[in-house]
């Protein structure tokens, strides 16, 4: 599995000093644990790719085939960020990102052929690096001294470990569609996180 934790230019200059004081706060949480949800979502479900693809009667060799694939869509998705990332509003592109994330789990939990196993898994690891840039930005503005992002590619660690785990918990015997439904409801998690903070984020604003 391959995790990427890409930082702009403009990016570059955080602080010096670890005070993580600031991390304690609503908007910092709530950008952290939104990071912490959507990497839940993929490592759960990568974690369970080959069972599932059992499932559906995809044998392993084709899966780790799939696997392969998604690395190098997981690069390509990398490199694509660092274009767009300008370009395209941070809270808007994880909005989108976590739709596709939620579509694309509802679609493995649903019993899907060879062709659209392939398409599901594919544009699962194109989504998991693209996203990085926005999360540091989310990061960023939730706090302005830039500590809180220092804890960004924690979160996207832990997000990872845990959410197998979690989603292990669930499964009931051979039937392993538990898994991708865990994973589409942790990608909405992240996007009701985001929004949490946009609303705590506009009420700040108005007090000011």
């Amino acid at each position: 599995m391959a995790v990427a934790f890409i930082v702009p230019d403009s990016y570059a200059d955080l602080p010096k000093e670890e005070q993580f004081s600031n991390v304690l706060t609503v908007p910092s949480l709530a950008a952290l644990l939104s990071v912490f949800c959507y990497f839940m979502f993929f490592g759960s479900v990568w974690a369970f790719l080959e069972p599932l693809g059992a499932q559906y009667g995809i044998d392993g060799r084709t899966v780790g085939l799939i696997v392969s694939a998604n690395l190098a869509l997981q690069v390509l998705g990398a490199m694509t960020a660092t274009v767009f990332e300008a370009r395209i509003d941070y809270r808007f592109a994880i909005v989108a990102i976590g739709v596709v994330a939620v579509a694309s789990s509802v679609v493995l939990a649903g019993s899907p052929g060879l062709t659209v196993f392939w398409v599901a898994a594919l544009i699962m690891g194109f989504i998991l690096l693209f996203i990085v840039p926005y999360q540091i930005r989310l990061a960023i503005t939730a706090d302005e001294t830039r500590t809180a992002v220092l804890l960004v590619p924690a979160a996207q660690l832990f997000g990872l470990a845990i959410g197998p785990v979690a989603a292990s918990l669930l499964i009931d015997g051979k039937d392993f569609r538990p898994v991708p439904e865990f994973a589409a409801a942790s990608a909405a998690a992240s996007v009701v996180l985001l929004g949490l903070f946009v609303l705590i984020a506009r009420r700040r604003r108005a007090i000011a």
